[in-house]
């Protein structure tokens, strides 16, 4: 480390130079006179640095907060042998240089936060050993020099982000490198074009788009990506279809994540599918094809679609789907017909789906299952539900329509959780006693009910219950009669806005957490 003196540069054989912290440095303009070894030159937080002169041999060059810094000397290349450039917080740097050349060492580049920049030198298509391109809040830059990314000897990751004023990437717009492995695009509000087409880029595994509200499609011949195995396209508000052909049937496992695209009518979906998230598409109808999905799908999340109106016709040969979100969707009438095939199912969770009346005829399969359904208003029942000898969780919330099976719930389940006035009064007929796996309980919002009396209401806690929560209940006064006492291995209990309830009973001595919250008249006698 060199740190500011009165004294000038003057190290013989010297390879790392880094000069940190000196905010009177305005220059340094003799630097290439210190040694022909220099390799590594590290210049940071100079605030008052206007000028840097390169020396020919430095192979690593990192530059940071130097917020006066607006010439890189000399102004029309940079060293031959420089193999990694990093810029970073440099807001008035207006040219790193003219062009490349001869830069075939040249590997990395990152580029952050120099808002004057407007472009990047030409040449990059020259640079055959770059993999690493990087280059974020550059505010200025409007485009990439004439040839775009270079065809290079090894793959190529490209990142752009928040470049406010960029509209296209390359130049011509006809493809992009065929070694491109990875290309991440955020927050670029104008770009209106990625490429024309995607053409013999074997080796692109990832795809993520975010925030290019401009962008209209993407590039033709998506389906012919071989490697494709990550591709999330996300708040692009005008992107309407994805290109002909779809995506591809590649030779990997294939995850897709679409986030308000809110233009977005249908979505061709691939064989291979493994992984689908699709959140606030808020046009989108279908799914294709119509009548069932990918039959590797392991995980389906879709959320906040208000005009989708089915997922598929069935389930069929979908033994690795394992995990089912479906929340917002407010035209969703059913579920797909043989849900109760999933061998692999283990966590169903169903929200604010209006119009959902009924689950399909043969129910949930039998697995180690999580059930979670809320604000289904007109969902009525959950078919064959006390049949389910391995459901290990069902949570039922706001669903106002719906009731428990007369034959009750599974005797092995061993977390429940409810609110509503018909589940609770079922609960009144069937019990809890039988059930005696149970360890978490929660009961919610039954502004109706003045006292939890067991002995009234006919509810025998299950004996083995560690966990209680009772919460949201307007007009509950007294817990007494609910035998708590007796529940010798109960570890956890909280009672959450019961603004009427006055004393606590007896609690047994296994108790290790209460916790008591918006209940005034407990509160007042702390």
């Amino acid at each position: 480390m060199i740190k500011q003196d009165n004294g000038n540069i003057s190290t013989s054989h010297l390879e790392d130079l880094y000069v940190q912290d000196c905010p009177s440095l305005t220059c340094v303009l003799s630097i290439h006179q210190l040694s022909a070894t220099l390799v590594h030159l590290c210049i940071k937080k100079c605030s008052k640095l206007t000028n840097l002169s390169l020396p020919t041999v430095v192979k690593y060059l990192e530059i940071e907060e130097c917020s006066e810094l607006t010439t890189l000397l000399p102004r029309d290349k940079l060293p031959g042998k420089l193999g990694s450039l990093k810029i970073s917080r440099c807001p008035k740097l207006e040219s790193i240089a003219e062009r490349f050349h001869n830069n075939n060492a040249l590997y990395k580049i990152w580029i952050e936060g120099c808002e004057k920049l407007k472009s990047i030198p030409d040449g990059l298509h020259t640079l055959s050993s770059l993999s690493d391109i990087r280059i974020s809040y550059c505010e200025n830059l409007v485009s990439f020099p004439e040839g775009g990314f270079p065809d290079t000897d090894t793959y190529l990751s490209v990142e752009i982000k928040a470049c406010s004023k960029l509209t296209n990437l390359s130049l011509p717009r006809t493809q992009l490198p065929e070694k491109l492995a990875s290309l991440k695009i955020s927050w670029c509000p104008k770009l209106e074009s990625i490429a024309e087409r995607f053409h013999n880029n074997n080796a692109l595994y990832k795809i993520w788009i975010e925030g290019c509200e401009k962008l209209k499609s993407i590039p033709d011949g998506l389906h012919t990506l071989k490697s494709l195995s990550d591709i999330c396209i996300s708040y692009c508000e005008n992107l309407v279809s994805f290109p002909e052909g779809g995506f591809p049937d590649t030779n990997t496992n294939l995850s897709v994540e679409i986030k308000a695209c809110s233009q977005l009518k249908n979505l061709s979906l691939p064989t291979v599918l493994q992984y689908l998230e699709i959140e606030e598409c808020s046009e989108l109808t279908a799914l294709l094809p119509r009548d069932k999905l990918p039959e590797k799908l392991a995980s389906l999340k879709i959320s906040w679609c208000p005009k989708l109106e089915s997922i598929a016709d069935r389930f069929h040969n979908n033994s690795a789907l394992y995990e089912i979100w479906i929340a917002g969707c407010e035209k969703l009438k059913s579920i797909p017909d043989g849900l109760h095939t999933l061998s692999s199912l283990s966590d169903i969770r169903i929200s604010y789906c209006a119009n959902l009346v009924s689950f399909p005829e043969g129910g949930f399969p039998d697995t180690n299952l999580r059930v979670e359904i809320k604000a289904c208003e007109k969902l009525k029942a959950l078919p064959q539900v006390h049949t389910l000898t391995s459901l290990q969780q069902l949570s039922l919330w706001d669903c106002p329509s719906l009731s428990f099976p007369a034959q009750g719930l599974p005797t092995n389940l061993e977390s429940l959780a409810i609110q509503g006035h018909k589940l609770y009064e079922k609960l009144e007929e069937v019990g809890l006693q039988n059930i005696t796996s149970l360890g978490n309980l929660s009961i919610c919002g039954l502004p109706d009910i003045l006292s939890f009396r067991v002995e009234e209401i006919r509810i025998s806690l299950p004996p083995n219950l560690t966990h209680l929560y009772i919460g949201h209940f307007s007009n509950l006064k007294d817990l007494s009669s609910m035998g708590l006492e007796k529940l010798t291995y109960l570890q956890w209990l909280s009672v959450h806005n019961c603004p009427h309830l006055k004393s606590l009973p007896s609690l047994p001595s296994s108790l290790l957490e209460k916790h008591i919250k918006e209940c005034p008249l407990l509160e007042e006698k702390k």
